[in-house]
């Protein structure tokens, strides 16, 4: 095979696999939790699936209509918030906040990223939006990531975990 013929294989299989990992990037799932004592119990497992990810929530204390996925990388993080309730989710930079929990329960606020002008003021239903923060623990490991958007709604992001084998 000519070096021609290698280079666009390579590009071609590198091509494919970039949309195969797209859903296996993400890190972290979250939904709005309606009883923030209840954190924990609220919303308590996300598993890796084919589809996505799959997850165990208690109706009384959680929303599940309006989630969001998160992307860690060592000095930032990606948050796709979704809102598929039927109520604007209304956000604001000056009051929004982020915040990371290591293993060792130490909690560090982030910083957003995102500039003024593309911050998502209002996620309408049926929308997203996407922030980008400062991932202030400089580690990937993060236990849990919190926000609370203008101090009304709370998002519990859980670390998603990757399906156990069989038979294991």
């Amino acid at each position: 095979m000519d070096k021609k013929k290698i280079l666009i294989l390579v590009l071609v299989v590198t091509y494919l696999l970039s949309f195969s990992c797209v859903a296996f990037a993400l890190d972290f799932f979250g939904i709005s939790i309606t009883n923030t004592d209840k954190l924990k119990e609220a919303f308590t497992k996300v598993v890796r699936t084919e589809e996505g990810v799959s997850y165990s929530y208690r109706e009384e204390w959680a929303d599940p209509l309006i989630y969001c996925w998160g992307e860690v990388e060592l000095n930032t993080i990606s948050l796709t918030i979704c809102n598929d309730s039927e109520v604007p989710l209304e956000m604001n930079p000056l009051f929004d906040e982020f915040l990371m929990v290591t293993p060792d329960k130490l909690a560090y606020k982030a910083q957003i990223v995102t500039d003024k002008a593309h911050y998502p003021t209002t996620i309408s239903p049926g929308e997203e939006g996407i922030v980008q923060i400062t991932n202030p623990t400089n580690t990937l490991d993060i236990e849990y990531i919190l926000i609370s958007i203008y101090g009304k709604t709370v998002i519990f992001l859980r670390k998603i975990e990757e399906p156990k084998e069989q038979g294991s």
